[in-house]
């Protein structure tokens, strides 16, 4: 686990279904993501990856399809005849 993929995890995790040994969940936190064995964080950062991966190739695409679009304004009639 690198302080980047820990980051990584606390920015984009908002909810999970981890609990603690008393079966209560548990806290997303920077203590907690530092005890996950290391399999298990490797998932959740694979998940984390996947999902900003996902998330740049839509941002990616709407810039691309936004690019081909050009606005331009209309035309006033000519005032000579």
């Amino acid at each position: 686990m690198t302080q980047v993929g820990v980051a990584k995890v606390l920015a984009y995790v908002v909810a999970w279904s981890l609990c603690d040994a008393q079966g209560k969940p548990a806290p997303i936190s920077e203590d907690t993501v530092n005890r996950l064995h290391p399999d298990r964080f490797a998932v959740i950062r694979e998940a984390v990856d996947a999902h900003e991966e996902r998330i740049e190739a839509e941002r990616s695409a709407e810039k691309n399809a936004l690019a081909g679009v050009i606005v331009s304004s209309p035309i006033s009639p000519s005032l000579v005849s």
